[in-house]
């Protein structure tokens, strides 16, 4: 029996934050409610990779999951995912047979998440994509590449980066000859597989990733000639070792850091205030539920160390081994919690013990959300505070934008030594 898509996704989210500290997403604003979008991750985990991306997204996500132990098969009944089995992974006509599956989920949802590699066919998403484009001539089928940058802290559990890239509008072919759809698919699997390549870094520092990230996506020049995987490792170099670069890079971070204070995102300049997300009842409980961290934190502490120890092992083969540990070691810790609860209902009354178990439950909530944030107290109370100026904040980052396009344009096209310029001015210019 499978779970509502929106409980799902919860489920998902909150089993991810298990293991991560944080997991933030970018590039979400071009999801469509009535386009079905074929989400494509780079990650090489079949199900740490799925779960990581589908946590990200704002709405509610099917996962397709290339299973070879078929340990996962039960967890895709609940999560009302899809799983392919190993016997059908001969041939493109396995699509054929998830297709009841998929009719039922795009009734729910119209976002898929499937990480390309882990299946044995390379050109497995973009097949189902031109798939889904014939079975909904009426519907806008598009192929989302994704980069999942999982950034390493000694000290901390690991935070996520999912990068959506710029998508692909898939058509129906005309003529459904199985050599011709094997040529279309292969043609967008190397469009998808380009774009993965532009986003692709590797960094252990997180502001870093995000400025390089947002300074990718306020240029709009992630397609443009010359976007490759060395142009990508050129600008960031040139962001974390050049002054000019590292100047840049700060004016970045610090524009992200004020925009996450008043809970906008970038994507959010391009509408008025009064239309961007925001959850100020959350952040006024997190300033009168504060005093409940000294309690939080300690716990935190054996969360975190149970997501440290399992993060690492979550790779390819021994993935689901590494979920299932952690969940079984996070489960023995909240039976815990709930027997001392329920002794000190019996002790002293329930009462008490309802206080206590509310109190625990309180004390987790306020302190994963500020843990996330990775700020804990210190940037409770400005965080309110912003949320109080939000139209002033989103007037002063707009116009902070037009400043950052105009030093990313000096930056980006000035020549480096005997390097020629990482974007000539031809390029801004068009």
């Amino acid at each position: 029996m499978g779970l509502i898509p929106s409980i799902t996704s919860r489920l998902t989210s909150f089993a991810a934050h298990f293991a991560f500290q944080r997991i933030e997403a970018t590039g979400i604003e071009q999801l469509g409610e009535r386009s079905i979008d074929v989400i494509v991750a780079d990650a090489p985990a079949r199900w740490t990779g799925t779960v990581l991306t589908a946590a990200a997204l704002p709405v509610a996500s099917t996962g397709i999951v290339y299973d070879r132990s078929g340990q996962g098969n039960r967890i895709s009944e609940v999560l009302q995912w899809i799983t392919v089995s190993p016997e059908d992974d001969t041939e493109l006509d396995v699509i054929s047979s998830i297709l009841p599956g998929l009719r039922m989920c795009l009734q729910r949802c119209s976002t898929l998440v499937l990480c390309g590699r882990t299946f044995p066919e390379p050109i497995f998403a973009a097949a189902l994509a031109l798939t889904l484009a014939e079975e909904y001539p009426d519907r806008v089928v598009r192929l989302i590449p994704a980069g999942v940058r999982r950034v390493v802290d000694p000290h901390e559990r690991e935070r996520v980066l999912v990068q959506l890239g710029a998508s692909t509008q898939v058509n129906a072919l005309r003529v459904g000859h199985k050599w011709q759809r094997r040529q279309r698919a292969a043609e967008l699997t190397r469009l998808v597989e380009e774009t993965q390549a532009s986003m692709y870094i590797s960094t252990d520092n997180w502001d870093a990733l995000r400025a390089w990230d947002a300074v990718c996506r306020l240029h709009r020049r992630q397609q443009a000639s010359g976007w490759n995987l060395g142009t990508s490792q050129r600008m960031y170099k040139l962001l974390v070792g050049e002054p000019d670069g590292q100047q840049l890079a700060t004016r970045v971070q610090h524009w992200l850091n004020i925009l996450d204070g008043a809970e906008l995102r970038p994507s959010d300049l391009d509408r008025s205030v009064e239309h961007a997300p925001s959850s100020a009842i959350a952040s006024t409980l997190e300033v009168l539920l504060l005093p409940l961290v000294l309690v939080g934190r300690p716990l935190y502490w054996s969360f975190q160390c149970v997501g440290r120890l399992s993060t690492p092992r979550m790779h390819d083969e021994n993935e689901w081994t590494a979920w299932r540990t952690m969940f079984i070691s996070n489960a023995l810790m909240m039976v815990s919690l709930v027997l001392f609860s329920l002794v000190l209902g019996y002790v002293h009354g329930v009462l008490i013990g309802l206080i206590c178990a509310a109190g625990l439950l309180a004390s987790g909530w306020v302190t994963r959300r500020l843990a996330s944030r990775g700020g804990w107290v210190n940037r409770v109370w400005g965080r309110l505070r912003t949320l109080r100026t939000r139209p002033q904040i989103h007037a002063w980052a707009w116009q902070e934008r037009v400043s950052l396009l105009e030093a990313i344009q000096s930056v980006l096209g000035r020549p480096r030594g005997d390097d020629p310029a990482l974007f000539p001015k031809t390029i801004f210019e068009r």
